[in-house]
């Protein structure tokens, strides 16, 4: 799987974890930072190599720095209301 994620990124998926299930299967834990534009043909790059496999794509943390900084996040001009991502959830520095 990592040489796969390899070549469809060009990044190194580095292995969190690794643990053994009581049925005796396996589970590799890994994680690769990437696009948001690569999240969906890498999810299906995954699946189709191993369709038990959970992908799971959650923001990385302070990711809305550079975003906040030149205000490409906020979706209105009132200087009175937060900055709201695209789905009008107030953004947070955390």
């Amino acid at each position: 799987m990592a040489d796969a994620i390899r070549q469809a990124v060009g990044r190194e998926a580095s292995r969190v974890r690794s643990y053994r299930t009581e049925n005796g299967e396996t589970v590799h834990i890994m994680q690769v930072v990437i696009s948001r534009l690569e999240a969906v043909p890498l999810t299906e790059l995954i699946v189709a190599a191993d369709p038990q496999a959970i992908v799971d794509v959650v923001p990385l943390p302070g990711s809305f720095g550079l975003r906040r900084s030149i205000r490409l996040a906020k979706r209105h001009s009132r200087r009175d209301l937060p900055d709201v991502t695209k789905y009008g959830n107030e953004l947070n520095e955390d």
